[in-house]
């Protein structure tokens, strides 16, 4: 039995008399907060992000491809999973093979 097994079963057990959880999620939440540009939600979210360590490029969308292929050829990857309804465009100097993302992609 693996770690990964054991773990899991371990949350099985706990989670084995607890109810079931079937209520509705709310969905009446803001979807817009405050009159922000969107170059001021797009410098708020970046400075968020910077916040949990993440590393943040900026570029335009004329400049993505570019800055994805660099990224992905800077790590040496060769193959990208990519999720259903992206712009293949975004990819297209990418060296690396695009894997579509599906239920199998992820164990």
């Amino acid at each position: 039995m693996s770690s990964r097994e054991r773990i899991l079963g371990r949350v099985r057990r706990a989670l084995a008399d607890a109810p079931a959880d079937e209520v509705p999620v709310a969905r009446d939440y803001l979807r817009e907060h405050g009159r922000r540009t969107t170059e001021q939600t797009v410098a708020l979210l970046a400075e968020n992000l910077a916040d949990y360590r993440a590393i943040v490029h900026r570029c335009t969308e004329g400049e993505l491809p570019s800055l994805l292929a660099g990224l992905l050829s800077a790590r040496g990857s060769r193959s990208v999973l990519v999720p259903p309804g992206l712009d293949p465009g975004w990819l297209a100097e990418a060296g690396a093979s695009p894997v579509p993302d599906d239920a199998a992609s992820t164990p």
